[in-house]
C-alpha cells in the first residue's frame, strides 16, 4: 500500500495516485491532533495498516515519513522522499530566515502562506483550509528541531528526489538526510 504525506501549506490533493493520502494536522480535514513531527509519527501508528507500507512524503511530510520509519522499522517497506531534510535550520535554511518567516506568519498567515507556496510550486493549486495555530505549530517544530537521530535509524529502502533549483530544501538539505 502506498501512503502519501504532503508538504506544509498544501493538502493531500497533490498526490493523485496514492492509495491512502494523509492530511497533516491543521491542514484540510486532518484527523490528527499532534503538532509535532514525532507526535504525528506516533499518532500515525494507529492510523496506518499494520502491514508494511510504502511511504511517500514531500518536505514536512517526508520528515514525518522518515521519523515514522525510524520508530516503526517493521512497518515500512519503502520510502520515497521528495525534498526531505532532517534539520531544516542549518542544512536547508539559515535560522534568521526561518525566524523571520515564522514571525511574518504570525502577523499575516494567509499572505505568508501564499508567498511560501509561490516559492514551492509554480502551479496554481487552490489554497487548502489551514488552521493558523496548528499550521504554525507543526511548521515551527519541523523547522527548529533536528531529526537527524531518527533519519540515522531508518532501515527501509529509500529514494530521495529533490530539484536542482529547490530554494527551500536545497540539494544539501535533502542529501544530507541519509
Amino acid at each position: 500500500m502506498i501512503v502519501a504525506l504532503h508538504g506544509w501549506s498544501f493538502d493531500s490533493s497533490v498526490w493523485k495516485r496514492a492509495e491512502l493520502r494523509v492530511e497533516l494536522p491543521g491542514h484540510g480535514a486532518s484527523p490528527f491532533f499532534s503538532t509535532t513531527v514525532v507526535g504525528l509519527a506516533q499518532e500515525l501508528s494507529s492510523f496506518l495498516p499494520k502491514t508494511p507500507v510504502h511511504l511517500v512524503g514531500w518536505s514536512l511530510g517526508a520528515t514525518v515519513a522518515a521519523v515514522f520509519a525510524a520508530l516503526y522499522l517493521e512497518r515500512v517497506e519503502r520510502l520515497s522522499l521528495v525534498a526531505p531534510t532532517p534539520k531544516f535550520c542549518g542544512l536547508s535554511q539559515p535560522l534568521p530566515v526561518v525566524r523571520r518567516f515564522l514571525k511574518r506568519l504570525k502577523r499575516d498567515f494567509r499572505g505568508s502562506t501564499l508567498y511560501f507556496r509561490s516559492l514551492c510550486s509554480k502551479a496554481e493549486l487552490p489554497l487548502p483550509k489551514v488552521e493558523p495555530e496548528k499550521g504554525r505549530a507543526i511548521l515551527e517544530d519541523f523547522a527548529l528541531n533536528d531529526f537527524s537521530p531518527y533519519f540515522e535509524k531508518v532501515r527501509a529502502d529509500t529514494e530521495i528526489f529533490v530539484g536542482e533549483e529547490d530554494s527551500i530544501t536545497g540539494l544539501e538539505g535533502a542529501f544530507k538526510a541519509f
